[in-house]
């Protein structure tokens, strides 16, 4: 760290501690030159501290004053890492006027810059200096964008204290049976038992042919999430999906995107507000007046409810990755649904398919990582497992094996010729017995599964449990 930096990070502090009217910490937020300033431009931890102290005094509506701020430190802990409260008064200290905060500020972002240029430019040598001199374009920029990443991680010091209270917690909410604030509940407490809850920050995969029902099985998982995903489901699966099920927005509801790539938004809502109230959409003008009245009942129920948002518009994968960015930072999106991976326009149209889903895969994959959340794939299979009467496997992935082997979690929905009982479904029947089984689970073992009927006019699947019941 250069001598300039460590002035810059001092002043730049100094300034904010002195001003009275908070204007120097707004100036540094807004900057106003290229980016906000953030605790990533500043090497020195103490001054780190300071910073994130400054920005947690402004956010609780205080002045950002000496007393405030150490009161804050105090009360944090954070103080004694700086050196105790004498070392915040000598910061404090170095300036007398604040007439130069904008100068600081601007040293600050450049010398970030300068960082960023140098990181990136070494990953770029090292790129294009390969022994077989074959390195493509989109892998440069892929590199490129890692480091740029790598830097952004770098920036965060990681507290080993904060994530052993987290795992402390998690173990304790276990042993008390409490759903824990990582978990997310599905509308079928019976797999969510045999094979564990979702978690967030967890890569999903659910796989079925084309037509085979995994879009209402998304649509009834989206919708559970978006209203009872904070909460454990006691019961059966009756509870979660049945007629008339009453939307609870308040506080159980876990912010949920679905990223409609096969179907209009209109079509999606009327899907799950079938799902909900168990009443097919495809003929209303044919419903009498009572199934009318619940069905327009579950659209305004739908349209109060706070925590889903649908994207259908025909968007590629960095514009995806884009808006994911843009849902976590602006609206704190917690769990995000995509129908389906193979339908995502790729970065790169130069690389063979394969290439190009492997690498829409690796980013949903970083993403769950990077923002604490969870992605939940759908993904198509190939018809082989159809013609040879089988129920589908890994090998049977359209496209990309990647989509498997980055996923967390992987689970296929299939269609079998004999029922839960064992008799013959009836290929005519639009109500039929399916299965819903894990064919990867990377903290837990594979093979569970269970039976669930669905009901395609309805697009509603619900548990059978042991006794045939729902």
């Amino acid at each position: 760290m250069t001598n300039i930096n460590a002035s810059a990070e001092a002043g730049l502090i100094a300034c904010i501690l002195v001003d009275s009217s908070d204007s120097v910490l707004l100036d540094a937020l807004k900057a106003g030159i290229s980016e906000a300033i953030s605790e990533a431009h500043f090497e020195t931890p103490a001054y780190r501290l300071v910073w994130d102290a400054c920005n947690a005094v402004y956010s609780a509506g205080d002045p950002v004053d000496m007393v405030s701020v150490m009161r804050h430190m105090i009360n944090s802990g954070s103080i004694a890492q700086i050196g105790g409260p004498a070392r915040l008064n000598q910061i404090a200290s170095t300036v007398e006027s604040t007439m130069h905060a904008k100068i600081w500020i601007r040293d600050l972002i450049e010398a970030r810059s300068r960082r960023l240029i140098e990181w990136n430019a070494e990953v770029l040598k090292a790129a294009i200096s390969e022994p077989d001199n074959s390195a493509q374009v989109a892998d440069i920029i892929q590199k490129l964008q890692d480091a740029h990443l790598c830097t952004i991680e770098s920036d965060d010091d990681g507290d080993w204290r904060v994530s052993i209270e987290a795992a402390e917690k998690r173990f304790l909410d276990m042993l008390e049976g409490r759903q824990s604030e990582y978990e997310v509940s599905t509308p079928f407490p019976t797999m969510d038992r045999l094979a564990g809850k979702w978690q967030l920050g967890e890569y999903v995969l659910l796989a079925g042919l084309s037509g085979g029902g995994k879009t209402a099985l998304a649509c009834n998982i989206s919708i559970h999430i978006a209203t009872h995903g904070r909460k454990t489901v006691s019961g059966g699966g009756k509870t979660a999906l049945a007629c008339n099920i009453s939307i609870h927005i308040a506080t159980h509801g876990r912010k949920t995107a679905f990223f409609s790539l096969e179907m209009s938004d209109i079509k999606l809502i009327f899907r799950m507000a079938s799902s909900l109230c168990g009443i097919s959409s495809k003929r209303l003008d044919s419903l009498h007046a009572l199934q009318r009245d619940q069905f327009q009942s579950q659209l305004s129920e739908l349209k109060r409810l706070d925590t889903m948002r649908i994207y259908q518009r025909k968007m590629d994968a960095r514009a995806i990755e884009n808006t994911i960015r843009h849902l976590h930072k602006k609206w704190g999106v917690e769990v995000v649904f995509i129908d389906y991976a193979q339908l995502i326009e790729p970065y790169d149209n130069k690389t063979n398919r394969e290439q190009q889903v492997a690498r829409i895969s690796r980013t949903l994959k970083r993403l769950t990582r990077e923002l604490n959340i969870m992605v939940v794939a759908l993904a198509q299979i190939s018809k082989e497992s159809e013609k040879e009467n089988r129920k589908p496997r890994a090998s049977d992935l359209r496209e990309s094996q990647a989509l498997r082997h980055d996923a967390d979690r992987c689970y296929f929905i299939y269609k079998p010729l004999q029922n839960r009982s064992g008799q013959p479904q009836d290929t005519e029947s639009t109500i039929y017995d399916v299965l819903y089984y894990v064919d990867k689970n990377r903290d837990d073992q594979t093979g569970q599964s269970v039976w669930l009927r669905f009901d395609t006019p309805a697009q509603r699947l619900r548990e059978i449990d042991e006794r045939g019941g729902f």
